[in-house]
């Protein structure tokens, strides 16, 4: 499943500055011709975003795009984000060849789960744990998998101290599993909660390899998941 959503102004901004820190592939799909163009996102030009692109051969012009609106891919951290821009300027004749793009008013991010998850009809307590953090923020856990889970928690608290691609600490219990679990998880989504009071929080599971202190939880939580029992729940 794809799951598109539309960052704050804040996060996107957070996105900008790790995409251009890290240098980040784009990819570029400009809505005038048939070729879309790769290259890594180098830097600010008077409030401009450049993009330096690979090579593509003395036989690749770039003049027509010009004031061309573009769709723009970038993966950070394991995930997708989208945006439109459009190309204000081009340098054909620069070693490598190079575009400035307008900055995006909107970035998405796009999830793709990689595990079920399954809804939980009378959703159990769960508290989010932020290092350096005197308390949690307690919340409702919605839907669980073996990649992660949703839950719901106070807006204005959880807006606040939570980012995109934060780490985490999350505990919780699921119905017929004795311990609580608790486990390390990154934030990927954060949404529209069921009222104003309250927002929607996707986390992905930082899986544990052998031999970590959290694989015990971690194998309880499948062990869980692949019981009769609990996906009739």
């Amino acid at each position: 499943m794809l799951a598109v959503i539309d960052l704050t102004h804040r996060q996107a901004n957070r996105v900008l500055e790790q995409a251009l820190r890290t240098r980040a592939q784009v990819e570029l799909e400009p809505r005038r011709g048939d070729r879309s163009l790769l290259g890594q996102l180098a830097g600010r030009e008077e409030g401009l975003l450049r993009v330096d692109l690979h090579d593509y051969g003395q036989d690749w012009t770039l003049t027509a795009l010009t004031g061309a609106f573009c769709d723009v891919k970038a993966i950070l951290s394991g995930q997708l984000y989208l945006f439109c821009s459009c190309i204000v300027t081009v340098a054909e004749s620069t070693v490598p060849q190079r575009l400035l793009l307008s900055v995006p008013d909107m970035i998405q991010v796009a999830n793709r789960r990689r595990f079920d998850r399954y809804a939980l009809p009378q959703p159990p307590r769960i508290d989010v744990m932020i290092d350096g953090a005197e308390a949690g923020l307690p919340g409702l856990l919605c839907e669980v998998g073996l990649g992660g889970l949703g839950c719901e928690l106070p807006r204005r608290e959880a807006d606040d101290r939570l980012l995109i691609d934060d780490v985490v600490r999350v505990r919780f219990e699921l119905p017929n599993v004795g311990l609580p679990l608790e486990l390390s998880a990154s934030v990927c989504i954060k949404a529209a909660g069921t009222d104003e009071g309250h927002l929607r929080v996707g986390l992905e599971f930082q899986i544990p390899p052998p031999g970590h202190a959290d694989e015990p939880a971690y194998q309880r939580l499948r062990q869980a998941l692949g019981s009769q029992q609990f996906r009739a729940s």
